[in-house]
């Protein structure tokens, strides 16, 4: 094999590989949850929600075959805005931020 096809099928390759792309939002206020798509299939996530007026509070989470999960925070108060960071064992990482939210 020459060497130009070896570049060639190389690239190809890294171009048709998987891509994880991980996300995380929330999904509901009351009581709050938090989904995540896109990490690594069985990946271990800590998940650690902070409210603006509050402490942070860390759930440990495996995500599913497909890279997604969901988490409830119970009694987060998110009306005063939150901010949520993912970070996953291989790698993934994810995080957002909500401002006040209207109760």
């Amino acid at each position: 094999m020459t060497m130009p096809v070896a570049v060639l099928m190389a690239l190809v390759a890294l171009a048709t590989a998987p891509h994880h792309h991980a996300r995380l939002a929330p999904s509901s206020f009351q009581p709050l949850q938090v989904r995540g798509t896109g990490f690594r299939a069985y990946e271990r996530v800590r998940v650690t929600v902070t409210p603006s007026a509050g402490e942070a509070i860390l759930h440990r989470v495996r995500a599913t075959h497909r890279g997604g999960f969901v988490v409830s925070f119970a009694g987060v108060q998110a009306c005063g805005g939150i901010e949520g960071v993912a970070t996953g064992s291989r790698g993934s990482h994810a995080s957002f931020q909500s401002s006040s939210l209207t109760c």
